[in-house]
């Protein structure tokens, strides 16, 4: 076969050897002699000779035309797997289709996923002889690259129209998509061609987020558990896997060919993450909601909505930058007891998937705090979390002994505080750190009764107490100044950016972190941390190097005291509280949300389908499970004989939302494969498996027999011209007309 046979008409030029050698005149001499016996005789010799000579001539530049006109035609042999020497040899194709919801992008110019599907069906579908479809005897194997590879098609099979009617009905996926383990998918299901031409393509919209996974381990879940009031976040990069790339990829066994498809400049802007402030609301107090908007594409004016039952009850102009994330925050009015479904939305764009994101509010109307101390030591600390003494205000207090804490129900509390109370029993500490790891907020603080050895036995301690340092009267003024302005605790109180009052401290704890988790939230002055934070199972703990009394530092009396201990609560309350919503599921588990379940318990979607819960058992632990969570919106909980209620709220996973896109030598450098051919569209994507099909080129043959040609053209042609001697002269007649024998 040609793989450009336009080029043939290149080889009618082989007639113009012929022509110029028949239209040319012998040039004639003529030479007077008294006789003609002796010159005919020589003529006819040289004559036979002349003959011979341009013949072979006209046939070597006759020759040297078509070798060259067949170079450019790019000549191919096919292996015989079936009929003839130059038929084709049957292929097995592997197809891996990008199933990401980016896929759905569309434009004025554009839709891909129609544009994807397109190119798979002119794969699978041979319209004319130079069409890159499949022939009859071909075979295609499929594979979808969603989060996990799925085969709809997995080994290569000769039913080409059931695999196009798979294709024309496959609608675009609302998740996200890893292309590496597509690929190892697609390349075992060729293992098995034989002799077969073996090829891989690719179909894909160019972007960024499925390449970046590649020469990585597949990644895991994402649907851990968020912390407090905030939304779930993408999953860690995984790990480097072994063995990449496909050696059957770098030995050009499968030539691999990229189709890129869509617009290489699109535009789209998503909330990709929102957190709410306080984590637990209360129903008397107005709170705020922090949005982070994605944006892909040039810099734009936008908008981001809040909505709650919807209703709209806030809205905020944004400037989107090129490729940037921007925060915003929404007032949030204060709600009523219960449980709310809301939604942040920007306009509706190219990808309108990702341009709602839902989330749950949960209003309470008070908070249950448990004190554990003497009175003495908790004298400064209930009236800060209950000014006045009186009931009905925002927080219940109970205050108990050390000896009392064994006697109280933890989980009942949003917040217990240690106020100069160790050290404790092992039971105590057993109890209070399964408080902290199913969810609770403790707030430890230091005393006098304590040594720094006593606080050991508490491991979900964030810092490990070292010594209690003495300051001069002339170092005791410290400037509290706020290290993370952006932690919950801080958002609501009002004080200049940066900074908090100064106190006097004459004692202090001198502590050494923990871990990494360990975070420094306040700092008095620069040397001095005054504030420890760090996350421990579901829960926080907070440590205080200062006492809650005026033996230690004069904070009890300073205008930051109250709201501090009553932000610790608010902030902190919402650990152990559900995430405010989760991402699309096949199969979700649901302890963070619903402990347990009556019989007969399912889930209401948003489209008003109806979704049992199963359960199973695992070393005696019973779990729910909820499958096939795969739309976007807010699940209502329907238990039998009871109303339904919002209990979960589900999104696309936003990491799709960035619709960066990769250029080609990106694409190589991820892939590993130098050689991989990567085309924009299916019209590129025909020319270039058209000149790169697997077979064995003849091209560099035909340019070396041409070569080769040339050589002995070019002899030739300088032996005639160099025979310049007259034919007297070479008779070598005598002035008497005698010839000699040997002319």
């Amino acid at each position: 076969m040609f793989v450009a046979p336009h080029f043939l008409w290149a080889t009618g030029a082989a007639v113009v050897p012929l022509l110029l050698h028949l239209l040319s005149k012998r040039k004639t001499v003529r030479i007077y002699f008294s006789t003609l016996r002796f010159l005919k005789l020589a003529q006819k010799q040289s004559s036979r000779r002349i003959r011979l000579e341009n013949f072979l001539l006209w046939l070597l530049r006759t020759l040297l035309i078509l070798m060259i006109a067949f170079a450019f035609a790019l000549p191919t042999i096919k292996s015989a797997v079936r009929g003839s020497l130059f038929s084709g040899s049957a292929r097995d194709v592997a197809i891996v289709w990008d199933d990401s919801f980016s896929m759905g992008y569309e434009s004025s110019r554009a839709n891909v996923w129609e544009e994807s599907r397109q190119t798979i069906l002119d794969l699978l579908v041979k319209k004319d002889k130079q069409d890159i479809g499949l022939d009859k005897g071909d075979r295609a194997s499929l594979i979808i690259a969603g989060e996990e590879p799925f085969a709809l098609i997995a080994k290569p099979s000769a039913e080409l129209d059931k695999i196009a009617t798979l294709v024309k009905n496959r609608k675009p996926g609302q998740g996200s998509s890893s292309l590496q383990p597509a690929i190892l998918k697609a390349i075992e299901s060729l293992r098995d061609s034989g002799s077969r031409e073996r090829e891989l393509i690719i179909v894909t919209d160019g972007q960024a987020v499925p390449w970046d996974r590649m020469g990585v381990a597949a990644p895991g879940a994402t649907n851990a558990p968020a912390a407090a009031g905030k939304t779930n976040a993408p999953a860690a990069a995984p790990a480097p896997l072994k063995g990449w790339p496909p050696p059957e990829l770098l030995d050009k066994s499968i030539p691999a060919y990229i189709t890129l498809v869509g617009v290489t400049t699109p535009e789209n802007a998503a909330p990709v993450q929102v957190d709410v402030y306080p984590a637990l609301l209360r129903s008397d107090i107005p709170g705020q909601v922090w949005v982070r908007v994605a944006a892909s594409g040039a810099a734009r004016d936008s908008s981001v909505v809040l909505y709650v039952d919807d209703k709209e009850v806030g809205r905020q102009n944004i400037k989107l930058g090129s490729n940037r994330i921007e925060e915003t925050a929404i007032a949030l009015p204060p709600q009523t007891v219960g449980t709310h479904f809301a939604r942040i939305a920007t306009p509706r764009d190219g990808l309108p998937l990702d341009d709602t994101f839902h989330f749950l509010l949960r209003v309470k109307e008070k908070f249950r705090v448990l004190s554990v101390g003497t009175p003495q030591d908790l004298f400064f600390l209930d009236r800060a979390l209950n000014p006045g003494g009186r009931a009905g205000g925002p927080l219940e207090t109970r205050s108990v002994t050390a000896d009392g804490l064994l006697l109280e129900k933890l989980e009942d509390f949003s917040a217990v505080f240690l106020c100069n109370c160790v050290p404790l029993p092992g039971q105590a500490l057993l109890q209070l750190e399964r408080y902290v790891r199913d969810g609770g907020l403790l707030i430890v603080i230091p005393g006098d009764r304590g040594q720094p050895a006593d606080y050991a036995n508490i491991i979900s301690l964030p810092a490990k107490p070292l010594k209690i340092a003495e300051f001069a009267t002339k170092e005791q003024r410290k400037t509290l100044r706020l290290v993370k302005p952006r932690d919950p605790i801080f958002s609501s109180l009002k004080l200049q950016s940066g900074a908090v009052p100064a106190i006097a401290i004459q004692r202090a704890l001198r502590c050494d972190p923990v871990d990494k988790l360990t975070e420094i939230l306040v700092s008095a002055d620069a040397d001095l941390p005054f504030l420890y934070s760090r996350n421990f199972g579901r829960g926080r703990v907070l440590l205080m190097t200062v006492s809650a009394d005026r033996s230690w530092s004069t904070l009890p009396l300073s205008a930051l005291f109250l709201p501090l201990m009553h932000q610790m609560v608010l902030a902190g309350a919402g650990q152990g509280e559900p995430p405010l919503s989760t991402w699309i599921s096949r199969d979700l588990e649901l302890g963070q949300f619903l402990s347990e379940a009556p019989e007969g318990t399912s889930l209401i979607a948003p489209d008003r389908s109806t979704i049992p819960l199963r359960r199973f058992i695992n070393n005696g632990v019973t779990t729910l499970h909820a499958e096939n969570i795969l739309e976007p919106g807010v699940y209502r909980l329907a238990k039998p004989g009871a109303e339904t209620r919002p209990l979960l709220a589900v999104n696309v996973p936003r990491n799709e939302s960035d619709l960066s896109m990769l250029k080609p030598d990106d694409i190589r450098s991820r892939l590993g494969v130098p050689d991989a051919f990567i085309v924009q569209g299916k019209d590129d994507l025909a020319r270039v498996i058209k000149e790169h099909r697997v077979g064995n080129p003849l091209a560099e043959h035909f340019l070396w027999v041409a070569f080769l040609l040339a050589i002995f053209e070019w002899g030739l042609s300088n032996r005639i011209n160099r025979k310049t001697a007259s034919l007297t002269s070479r008779l070598l007649v005598e002035a008497s007309g005698r010839v000699h024998a040997h002319s």
